[in-house]
Formats: C-alpha cells, sequence, structure tokens
C-alpha cells in the first residue's frame, strides 16, 4: 500500500499530477496541488492513502512531476 503527499512549496502548479490521477490530485488556490482521500481534499501537505487500483497512476504523476514534489512512500 502506498501513501503520498505533495510538497507544496515546490509546486509550481503545471497540473499533471491533476490531469493523471484526479481521484488523488487537484489543484486548489494558486494553482499548488493538494491529495485527497475518500473524495475530500486533504488540507496542507498531508499525507493520503493511495487505494491499490490507483497506485500506477500516482506513480506515473509523481515521475512526470517537472517540480519533483510528488512524496510517494510505502503506507505504514
Amino acid at each position: 500500500m502506498l501513501q503520498v503527499s505533495v510538497r507544496q512549496r515546490r509546486c509550481v502548479g503545471n497540473g499533471c499530477c491533476a490531469e493523471i490521477a484526479p481521484e488523488i490530485f487537484v489543484l486548489g488556490e494558486n494553482d499548488v496541488a493538494f491529495v485527497c482521500q475518500g473524495g475530500q481534499v486533504l488540507p496542507g501537505e498531508t499525507t493520503a492513502i493511495v487505494p491499490e487500483h490507483l497506485e500506477a497512476a500516482v506513480l506515473e504523476a509523481a515521475d512526470e512531476c517537472p517540480a519533483e514534489c510528488i512524496l510517494v512512500e510505502l503506507a505504514r
């Protein structure tokens, strides 16, 4: 199981994450990415648990992020 967060100070608002995995990433005010869990946008740099069926999309979003601000880790 994976968990994901966004280092928002590094986010440049490219939006590729929200295009690749819209169930997990949304762009908020000032075009800064936030993560979602269970349909809820989480505040700040909160970590979200990634549903198994979305893991590949989250990994792709992290790989495509030009600011390299998406942090993906194994959930504990």
